[in-house]
């Protein structure tokens, strides 16, 4: 889209102020190839000869140059489009996001009648950075500008840079932070990577500095953040605009895979005609056998498999790091339609991305029209930048792959946040259950499975339900009995749902859980579930006698409270574990039938959070050594119809993921998703540890 742009200009010439150059009246782009860079742009990431200075027989330059970067031009037309109010871009790292607001500041500056301006980065340490190594020095060397830059231009403060041109022109950089987004009106605002700030609504409140501007413009650039973010909330809302690029052998049009580097053929898909395939000069010829891999076989893609970035071998066939990094070398892009294989060559990238569009605007039968207040989202995952090869991206993915099958989430989110430019959700990682096997699950209490050693219970507590909003009443209560063999191999015998005390206490009975074995989470209300828990006893005989009487005795046995800690791991007999050891409650005198009064301390234990769930997460991954970890069929399940939505189990045991906070690596929840299944099998896992069936890594230092 061509673009003819006079704004303001007529202001300017009466004011009397130091006057800018004649109006441009080419594209923001064309525009954009005149400024030279600073010191602190990277060229080698950017391409270091604008098609101007190639014309004049140069070797290198230091302007900018779209050809390098076509995912931006999409962005950039918006921006010079009167209608767009919003553009958010989502972007991966290295694919040039910042630099498209960068050299719009210098287009917004000279070109449009807006006369405030803020730039948000990610803190006040980020802005100062920026403005020393990128913007002033920019500034200087824009001939536009230099006129109307100020003289001894210079920070009011430590907080922010203020440059008042003197054609009245007010641009501010500084840190997204309170006082920053709840101050002034602006016209135009840019906020840049915003995805830390997670959902504590600074990024709303510095949208509405431009609330009441009729022609505001907000520009957004970001990586993705975690889901139900303010990040994701923006984008929801916009219209989301991938690049697509067109098969230079078939003709096609497609985008990348917006779930990740792959993306699956339909069951009715028809591929192209492989006959469309035509080389139609040398150029084309050479193009053609750059991109052949020796497996190429030519026939067409069958419904059911899978185009984009692949590599010759999945995760599970690359046995070390020297085979990661010969089969990521090897990585292709595979058309959708033809099943054509493209090696990743210099000539390959640069023809994808000559085909590069981002249309944005309503097609119809008068021609393109962009409706006004249009919000829009440019959506820029990492193989849309031609500088970073196909086999860095899936060397990545697959080391990242590779680690989520032994439990390990982190190198995944990674991957997807600023990689792939999409939100985190551990749904993405497609986390899977073990496949029941038929006949393996027991209706009879009196079975147990071979090599038997002891069956748990977990009991997740919460609010009764038939009691009012301001009362706070322990009775309903989510649950998993598990049993263990000698060798760490379990099955669930039973899950579910209940609203007493007697439900769930009827369940333990049934399938003969001693109250040994019993755990249930007091962090909530740990009064009430104290006494109850000393109510329920059992009277039980001493395995030995008392070494004073010779004889043996009965003794009181409870369920046992867990506690969660944010501790990695707790000093007990001079090793480090990640429960503690067990101490005792207030003492409770109860009578028994027999009118016998007992003393009753229920045992409590305090047991770390992210060491049970690394240990739950590399069971679930099910790979080879791991222990069995089956799971009861829904329709075995005492609560069915509870189980629907976030609520069946496979929902609540993928509700939690690993999460770099504040530096201190944690689980963090789904928004909005319930994990009570998840919590009971926590429970299970550490009064397992504490029988020493489940092995645990323990650190050198608690946190």
């Amino acid at each position: 889209m061509s673009v003819s742009i006079e704004w303001g200009r007529r202001e300017l010439l009466e004011s009397g102020l130091p006057q800018l150059r004649e109006p441009f009246r080419g594209s923001p782009t064309d525009y954009c190839r005149q400024i030279v860079l600073g010191h602190g742009y990277n060229l080698s990431k950017v391409g270091n000869l604008c098609r101007d200075c190639r014309e004049k027989g140069l070797t290198e330059c230091r302007h900018f140059e779209i050809d390098t970067c076509r995912q931006l031009i999409g962005p950039f037309q918006a921006m010079a489009d009167p209608n767009v109010q919003l553009i958010d871009m989502r972007k991966a790292t290295q694919t040039l996001g910042s630099l498209f607001w960068d050299m719009g500041v210098h287009f917004l500056l000279v070109h449009s009648h807006y006369s405030r301006i803020i730039s948000l980065l990610e803190n006040e340490e980020k802005a100062l950075v920026y403005c020393d190594s990128r913007f002033m020095d920019t500034l200087k060397k824009n001939p536009d500008l230099m006129p109307v830059l100020p003289t001894g231009v210079k920070r009011h403060d430590d907080k922010k840079t203020d440059i008042l041109f003197r054609n009245g022109k007010l641009i501010r950089v500084c840190g997204l932070n309170e006082s920053n987004a709840s101050s002034l009106t602006w016209q135009v605002v840019i906020i840049s990577e915003f995805w830390q700030h997670g959902r504590d609504g600074l990024l709303f409140k510095a949208i509405d500095r431009a609330k009441q501007v009729a022609d505001k413009k907000i520009i957004l650039e970001s990586q993705a953040g975690l889901a139900g973010d303010d990040e994701e909330e923006i984008w929801k809302r916009c219209r989301q605009v991938p690049v697509t690029w067109t098969c230079p052998f078939c003709g096609r049009p497609q985008n990348f895979s917006t779930n990740g580097p792959t993306i699956r053929r339909p069951d009715d898909f028809k591929p192209s005609e492989f006959a469309l395939i035509k080389p139609m000069s040398d150029k084309w010829d050479e193009l053609f056998r750059n991109i052949k891999t020796p497996e190429q076989d030519f026939t067409s893609p069958k419904p059911g498999t899978y185009a984009g970035l692949k590599t010759p071998k999945s995760s599970k066939e690359i046995k070390d790091d020297a085979d990661l990094q010969a089969t990521a070398a090897q990585a292709y892009l595979e058309c959708f339609h033809c099943g054509i294989r493209m090696a990743d060559t210099q000539n390959l990238r640069y023809k994808l991305m000559e085909s590069y569009s981002q249309e944005y605007q309503d097609v119809t039968p008068y021609g393109k029209i962009t409706p006004p207040g249009l919000e829009v989202g440019f959506w820029n995952p990492e193989p849309v930048s031609v500088t970073v090869k196909f086999s860095e991206t899936m060397q990545a993915f697959v080391t990242a792959i590779k680690s989520s099958e032994s439990g390990n989430y982190l190198p995944l989110q990674i991957f997807y946040q600023s990689r792939w430019a999409k939100p985190w959700n551990p749904s993405i990682s497609d986390r899977r259950m073990l496949e029941t096997v038929p006949g393996s699950y027991e209706t009879d209490p009196a079975k147990m499975m071979p090599d038997f050693f002891a069956r748990y219970m977990g009991v997740d507590s919460q609010k009764r339900l038939d009691v009012p909003a301001n009362q706070s009443v322990v009775g309903s209560f989510w649950y998993v009995i598990r049993e263990f063999d000698k060798f760490g191999n379990s099955r669930q015998l039973a899950r579910g749902f209940a609203d007493s005390w007697d439900s769930w206490i009827s369940e333990q009975k049934k399938w003969k859980v001693p109250n040994a074995r019993v755990a249930i989470d007091a962090s909530w209300m740990t009064p009430q579930i104290e006494r109850r828990a000393a109510s329920e006893y059992e009277l039980l005989t001493s395995a030995r006698p008392n070494p004073q009487t010779g004889q043996k005795y009965l003794y009181a046995s409870c369920w046992k409270l867990f506690f969660g800690s944010p501790k990695s791991s707790f000093r007990v007999e001079k090793k480090l574990l990640p429960i503690s050891q067990g101490y005792f409650s207030k003492p409770y005198y109860l009578t028994d039938v027999k009118n016998r009064t007992w003393r009753i301390c229920v045992e409590k234990f305090w047991w770390s959070n992210f060491q049970f769930e690394q240990q739950l997460d590399a069971l679930l991954s099910h790979n080879a050594g791991m222990p069995r970890f089956e799971i009861l069929p829904r329709d075995k399940s005492s609560s069915m119809d509870k189980e629907t939505g976030v609520l069946t189990y496979d929902q609540q045991i993928s509700a939690r993921y690993p999460q770099k906070v504040r530096g201190v690596d944690k689980y963090v929840d789904i928004v909005n998703r319930k994990a009570h299944y998840r919590d009971c099998e926590l429970e299970i896992l550490g009064l397992v540890s504490r029988d020493n069936l489940l092995g645990h890594v323990g650190t050198e230092q608690t946190q």
